[in-house]
């Protein structure tokens, strides 16, 4: 009864680390989703300077100053972009490597179940041949009178 009940134990363990994890990859999913949303807005920015300067400056001519203004903000942008897909790339391979725990979290504990489940029908089993025994002993004593 005490593999059992070791066995049992460590399968509470085990689901408590799946869970861990999985509450893990939860997190790390929305703070993947609230990087993607910051990126989606700096694109949407770099995308509305680029058409907005277009419209104002389409077919005249440009001062150097607003040439200068538009391409050093058009380059912070495009380095913010920059950043926040690097960002995403780590959060997405974070993402990826718990993901891959969970599942070895998962198998580990399905190994313990099917060894519970093993534990339990050889005690079964040692029961069963236990009373057999038991009964066999009661009849032969009962046919010797």
């Amino acid at each position: 009864m005490t593999k059992l009940k070791t066995v049992s134990k460590v399968i509470e363990v085990k689901d408590h680390k799946k869970k861990e994890i999985e509450f893990e990859l939860k997190k790390i999913k929305d703070i993947i989703d609230v990087e993607q949303a910051k990126l989606d807005s700096i694109e949407k920015s770099f995308s509305d300077t680029m058409v907005k300067f277009s419209e104002k400056h389409g077919g005249t001519v440009i001062k150097a100053g607003d040439v200068e203004l538009a391409y050093n903000y058009l380059l912070t942008l495009s380095e913010n972009i920059n950043t926040q897909k690097k960002i995403i790339n780590k959060k997405v391979e974070e993402f990826g490597d718990k993901h891959n725990a969970l599942v070895e979290a998962h198998k580990e504990k399905k190994v313990f179940e099917a060894l519970k489940k093993k534990i339990i029908h050889k005690e079964d089993k040692e029961k069963n041949r236990a009373e057999q025994r038991e009964a066999d002993f009661v009849f032969m004593r009962r046919r010797g009178r």
